[in-house]
């Protein structure tokens, strides 16, 4: 595998990532509001309060650290999004968009392009070709 094509196929993990932790701090947040929706004013001095509380100053320190991982994240996409958009001839970019940034599937780009999966394979050969030339 060219290096090209792996800085490519990074862009698609860094939306995974990005997409994970946003989806794991709606799941704590959903926790937290169900342990505060469950009897929180029952007991004044148990481990209710201090869960809910505990849980609050734990959720805080991860949305820190995972908005500090995802803006890394954000950057390293954008950098790499605009190597994609630099790429000439505007087939080639637009092949390469789709692929990457957008995660589509090759089957996929070849039919919102109108062209055959061959060719469209043949294509995607080319705009890599083009792309480790820039850049690597």
């Amino acid at each position: 595998m060219t290096e090209g094509k792996r800085e490519l196929l990074h862009l698609i993990e860094l939306d995974r990532r990005i997409d994970d932790r946003a989806a794991e701090l709606q799941r704590i947040r959903a926790r937290l509001e169900s342990m505060h929706a469950g009897g929180l004013g029952e007991r004044v001095s148990g481990t209710k309060v201090s869960g809910l509380a505990d849980g609050v100053a734990a959720l805080v320190d991860l949305e820190r650290q995972m908005d500090q991982a995802i803006d890394a994240w954000i950057q390293e996409r954008g950098q790499i999004v605009a190597k994609v958009m630099a790429v000439e001839p505007e087939e080639y970019r637009r092949l390469l968009y789709y692929r990457y940034v957008l995660g589509m599937k090759l089957y996929e780009v070849a039919v919102r392009m109108k062209y055959s999966y061959s060719w469209a394979r043949q294509m995607h050969s080319r705009a890599l070709y083009i792309y480790n030339k820039l850049y690597f």
